[in-house]
């Protein structure tokens, strides 16, 4: 129940008055840091990124960016494709790192200037005797470019095959160039034997080594039924006189009209044609 004004009067209701101290002032302090930034230039096709050294994050610096005075920053060239690669630093604050990455303080403007160049590759094109190539030697080819050799045996020579060794890791002309061919071969396989001109088209992506591989001529001559044809495997349907290099064993496949079988070699070399199964094969020691 409330209090009467009789209790009120009667001085039931006792009030303490209390003491409440003011409020202390508020102290602000205003700190201010020198402007610090960083100036970015690029030639070429790439960029500049930076970001706190150690963070692994990255933001792309283009013209003017403000940054934290006294910071350690990573700062790094980033070729715009795998088509290019950093060339070289310049500008007033260039690390003397040819390095794509490196690591500078902010206690200072700094600018720096990056260019990237396109990537060319190192070809080299060599081979055996008994026969021409074209281009020779070492070319400088630039990155994802189609590059076309051209092997063209002597009138007593053959080609047999190209050999190629392909420098691991895409390297570029920036690196040295493997030519040694005894490990790693990739054996390109023969067109028809009559076709003089070897050509090979591929398109380049890493330091390269070629190698064309002639050899001696011996030919087969066929008297050719018209109840059926030979075949040369890597080589087509054989004509009456056939090139092939010297030693090299040729598998045979023999195909009969219909309503027609084969029944047997005849000439002065059918000794020469051995059979495994249904497989034929001679070896060209010499003209046969």
């Amino acid at each position: 129940a409330g209090m009467t004004n009789s209790q009120l009067s009667s001085g039931a209701l006792s009030i303490t008055p209390v003491d409440i101290p003011a409020p202390s002032p508020l102290t602000f302090a205003a700190n201010f840091a020198p402007a610090v930034s960083f100036t970015a230039a690029v030639t070429g096709s790439g960029s500049i990124e930076f970001g706190e050294a150690g963070s692994g994050s990255y933001r792309t610096l283009t013209g003017v960016a403000p940054v934290v005075a006294g910071t350690t920053y990573a700062v790094r060239a980033v070729p715009a494709s795998t088509l290019f690669r950093f060339s070289a630093w310049s500008g007033t604050d260039a690390p003397a790192t040819a390095a794509s990455l490196f690591n500078v303080v902010a206690d200072a403007d700094k600018s720096f200037a990056a260019s990237f160049v396109v990537r060319k590759h190192k070809v080299a094109v060599t081979g055996t005797a008994g026969g021409q190539i074209s281009p020779s030697g070492v070319s400088l080819v630039t990155r994802g470019s189609s590059y076309t050799i051209n092997a063209l045996p002597d009138p007593d020579s053959v080609f047999v095959r190209w050999e190629v060794q392909q420098d691991p890791d895409g390297l570029d002309d920036t690196h040295g160039l493997t030519t040694d061919l005894t490990s790693t071969q990739v054996s390109l396989n023969p067109v028809v034997s009559q076709q003089l001109t070897r050509s090979y088209s591929t398109a380049i992506d890493r330091n390269q080594s070629f190698r064309a591989v002639f050899a001696e001529k011996t030919t087969l001559a066929l008297a050719l039924s018209s109840l059926g044809s030979v075949s040369a495997s890597g080589y087509g349907t054989l004509g009456a006189l056939t090139a092939f290099p010297k030693d090299l064993p040729i598998s045979l496949l023999v195909q009969p009209k219909d309503g027609y079988r084969f029944e047997r070699w005849e000439g002065t070399d059918a000794a020469s044609v051995t059979a495994a199964g249904n497989n034929w094969t001679i070896v060209m020691s010499g003209n046969k």
